[in-house]
């Protein structure tokens, strides 16, 4: 991403925001470089690479599903781990929702409790 000054504009807004102790969402059209605005708000935050995670939104996720991912094992067991969410929020990390506009409204509720 260049940085052009409406993305330093938008980077200034989002870290008064977060200051407020609201929750900052970045919309745009596909390709503008909101993830990448996202990363770099959270490196300046503080946040290092490795705490920062991103969970990729689909349009039929659950509410579940934001939470927790079905995997198998090596004997093809089904297990659950965490989602990268959950992970952000278990170890102190910031998550970024990557497609949240996808989601139903009544999945996306779950995360205003």
């Amino acid at each position: 991403l260049v940085e052009t000054r409406s993305h330093a504009a938008l980077l200034v807004e989002a870290l008064q925001v977060a200051a407020q102790g609201r929750s900052v969402c970045f919309v745009g059209p596909a390709g503008e470089g909101k993830s990448v605005l996202a990363h770099r708000f959270a490196a300046v935050l503080g946040y290092p690479p490795e705490k920062v995670y991103t969970l990729h939104v689909y349009k039929d996720m659950t509410s579940r599903d934001l939470f927790q991912r079905r995997s198998t094992d090596a004997g093809g067991n089904t297990r659950w781990e965490p989602s990268p969410l959950l992970t952000a929020a278990l170890e102190g990390g910031l998550c970024v929702l990557d497609g949240l506009q996808r989601l139903r409204p009544d999945t996306l509720a779950v995360l205003q409790t």
